[in-house]
């Protein structure tokens, strides 16, 4: 029935990328008032879910996640340096049926992240209209997250203090 339910909609993306004390956000100009918010997107028609993961975090924010792809096509995500980790993943009903995919990407030096602050890839100028490093300690008290973006903060603070 899972499966059943989602066939038509692969669902969405969102990553927290983390190094040491820090966090990456993105601005998109897609509110009135863009909020502050994780990067992620939709995953496309025949795309595995990490490939959606490693694009959506590039395009949004000029990280590279680094991947291996295996001879039978599934993908290995992470390297020395980077740990990826699937928190969370559950169904929304809004505005369609969908399953929404949250993962923490650990960045071992934090000047990896530090270094995409302010600034944007020239080909996402559109999408994306802001990056920011945050601390994590200034990241728990803001409170302009929305929906599913609340609820992967609450989560990725419990990931992060066990």
């Amino acid at each position: 029935m899972h499966e059943e339910r989602f066939n038509e909609d692969p669902g969405a993306v969102i990553a927290a990328l983390v190094a040491k004390d820090v966090c990456l956000l993105i601005r998109q100009p897609d509110r009135p008032t863009p909020a502050w918010k994780f990067p992620g997107g939709k995953v496309e028609k025949g795309e595995s879910i990490e490939r959606a993961l490693v694009r959506e975090v590039s395009e949004e924010t000029g990280f590279e996640i680094p991947f291996v792809m295996l001879s039978n096509g599934d993908i290995f995500l992470g390297s020395k340096g980077v740990t990826v980790t699937k928190l969370h993943e559950r169904e929304r009903e809004y505005p369609r049926p969908h399953l929404q995919h949250f993962y923490l990407v650990e960045v071992s030096d934090p000047v990896e992240l530090v270094y995409l602050d302010g600034k944007l890839r020239r080909e996402d100028e559109g999408e994306t209209i802001e990056t920011k490093v945050f601390r994590l300690d200034v990241l728990k008290g803001m409170d302009n997250f929305l929906g599913p973006q609340r609820f992967f903060t609450r989560m990725l603070f419990e990931s992060l203090t066990r």
